[in-house]
């Protein structure tokens, strides 16, 4: 699988793009991340989805010899290219036509060739170019539970941004998918499953207390919710840790550790 950031100003909307050509998978392993996808499929036959926010762990189907591409968006940035409630979408895909007009069909070629990426960037810039771009209660929001990884009061949030729980709740479920309170869970269990994976030998208790949860029992009910397995288990089964780091979730912490310029990054996966 190849990575690449999007053009500068696409930043602030879309994570990466991911390119599989060639697939020999049956399966592609699915972690909870904040994040809506929308991929192509060439082979066969061609085809566009859009894929919400996962709540927790599972496995998309994929087909051997076709050729996928992907576009991650930032958590909440779907919704200036996807034109519904995003939580239309959460744990579950949509078909589509095209994404800022572009049909699975009118660049099969270039996907199939491992050439499309400068052309999501241009769509995507013509696209962001012709439509009002415009911010939300939910982007600071989300900002504050990120630099907070997850570690945060929903009411606190909701009144820095200045708005009531209730309407902070509606507004998340229309641009994110789920609740800011879910969202909040997710990125706090991304940073602890982080810290599973580099800090081998720290105690579970102590991951936990670092991490924020309440106690040790806190961090294993958000563990077997997302990911259906303890944190232990998770800590201490090679396959477990060799089935993540060879997903896109462990290669995009890879790419955005070397984030100094926008060139292709590579096969890092």
């Amino acid at each position: 699988m190849k990575l690449q950031l999007p053009a500068t100003a696409l930043s602030p909307y879309v994570s990466h793009y991911w390119l599989s050509r060639n697939n020999r998978d049956t399966e592609h392993l699915v972690l909870p991340d904040g994040c809506v996808d929308v991929v192509y499929g060439v082979g066969g036959v061609t085809f566009g989805l859009a894929y919400g926010v996962a709540t927790r762990k599972s496995f998309c189907a994929m087909t051997p010899d076709f050729h996928y591409l992907g576009i991650c968006f930032r958590p909440g940035q779907s919704r200036h290219f996807l034109k519904f409630a995003q939580n239309h979408l959460t744990d579950s895909s949509l078909s589509i036509t095209g994404l800022a007009g572009l049909s699975p069909e009118s660049f099969a070629d270039e996907i199939a060739s491992g050439e499309a990426f400068q052309r999501l960037d241009k769509a995507l810039l013509d696209w962001v170019a012709r439509q009002p771009m415009e911010s939300s209660a939910v982007d600071v929001a989300l900002a504050t539970i990120d630099r907070c990884i997850g570690y945060v009061s929903i009411e606190n949030v909701a009144s820095q941004v200045g708005v009531s729980r209730r309407q902070l709740e509606r507004y998340f479920l229309r641009d994110v998918g789920i609740s800011p309170k879910n969202y909040a869970r997710i990125r706090r269990w991304q940073y602890t499953f982080g810290l599973l994976r580099s800090r081998r030998s720290m105690a579970l208790a102590d991951i936990a207390q670092v991490a924020g949860y309440a106690d040790q029992s806190h961090m294993s009910r958000d563990f077997r919710y997302f990911f259906g397995q303890s944190p232990g288990s998770v800590a201490v089964d090679a396959f477990v840790q060799e089935q993540v780091a060879s997903s896109y979730y462990a290669a995009l912490e890879r790419l955005h550790r070397h984030t100094t310029s926008q060139a292709y990054i590579g096969d890092l996966i």
